[in-house]
C-alpha cells in the first residue's frame, strides 16, 4: 500500500500525481490518499482526477477526504485566497 499526504505547507509532491505515477509503474500495489482536504480543490475537477486515477490504477486507488484541515493548512488557504483576490482586483 502506497499512501500520500496532501499538506499545502509541507514540501511534498501533489498526491494525485504521485499516485498516478505509481499506478502507471506498478500492477499490484494499492494506492490511497490520507485525508485529502477538499475545500481548496474544485469539486468537479477533483472528481474527474480521482476517477481518472482509479481507471489508470485499475481500481487500486482509495480516496480519503475531509471537509477541513489542520490549522496550519487552513491558514495557508486563507493567505492564498487573499493573495488571489488581491491579484484579481488589481
Amino acid at each position: 500500500m502506497l499512501g500520500t499526504i496532501g499538506r499545502i505547507v509541507f514540501h511534498n509532491h501533489e498526491e494525485l500525481v504521485v499516485a498516478a505515477a505509481a499506478a502507471a509503474a506498478t500492477e499490484r500495489i494499492s494506492m490511497m490518499s490520507t485525508i485529502m482536504i477538499a475545500p481548496p480543490r474544485q469539486a468537479a475537477l477533483l472528481a474527474k482526477q480521482v476517477a481518472t486515477l482509479d481507471h489508470i490504477a485499475e481500481g487500486r486507488f482509495r480516496l480519503g477526504r475531509a471537509p477541513a484541515g489542520a490549522p496550519t493548512t487552513t491558514r495557508s488557504w486563507a493567505r492564498a485566497s487573499l493573495s488571489a483576490a488581491r491579484l484579481s482586483t488589481s
